[in-house]
């Protein structure tokens, strides 16, 4: 007799695809283990009883283990590369970090004379933060371009060694990386930016 079927059963974690699976009656010397539903709360009171209970029947050792742990082992390797991902990001952005900070103080360091005599001629903050950020601009947008579509033809082949099944990219995943990124160049540009306009045109031109 049938019971019942279902669809997409959930009985080897992600790493393999969902297959065609049933479950039938075993024999009854076969029985090792039964799935029982708990109040919450009640759960060590549920385990004293049930440990007592088989004991007294033949002395057997029993072990109760929570749904949650057993889901748990499922999904430990997409655990595993999750935080392997998440490590990596980390690193990705700090490098990108460390080499905008290089290359906005290599350029402040270039033209430190021509930023003293723009400012002794006047020459603003909204100015000076354009001039240090202009030469970036075109740099920024190829590697947004480059790194959105990068990513995702990179990061594909690796989710699908790991994974039968993952979300798809989206453009709203694209944007929030561009965005971090994005936050990350200012952030970095602005610190040395700063120092720029606290500089004193003086010292800069002062051999001149």
């Amino acid at each position: 007799t049938v019971v019942g079927v279902v669809d997409d059963y959930f009985y080897n974690g992600f790493a393999s695809s969902v297959l065609p699976c049933m479950i039938r009656l075993g024999k009854e010397d076969t029985f090792n283990h039964f799935t029982i539903k708990v109040t919450a709360g009640e759960s060590d009171r549920v385990e004293a009883k049930l440990i007592n209970l088989f004991t007294e029947l033949d002395g057997s050792k029993t072990t109760l283990t929570p749904m949650a742990d057993v889901l748990d082992e499922y999904l430990l390797d997409s655990k595993h590369a999750q935080n392997m991902m998440v490590f990596c990001a980390i690193i990705a952005v700090f490098l990108a970090a460390m080499g905008i900070f290089g290359l906005v103080s290599l350029n402040i360091s270039q033209n430190i004379k021509r930023f003293g005599i723009k400012k002794v001629l006047g020459a603003g903050i909204r100015h000076l933060y354009i001039d240090v950020y202009k030469p970036f601009g075109v740099i920024c947008l190829m590697a947004f371009v480059l790194g959105g579509a990068g990513s995702v033809l990179l990061i594909t082949p690796l989710l699908e060694m790991v994974h039968s099944y993952f979300p798809d990219f989206n453009i709203s995943i694209i944007l929030s990386g561009i965005a971090l990124l994005m936050l990350v160049m200012a952030l970095t540009v602005n610190t040395q930016v700063r120092k720029l306009v606290k500089l004193n045109p003086v010292d800069t031109l002062r051999n001149e």
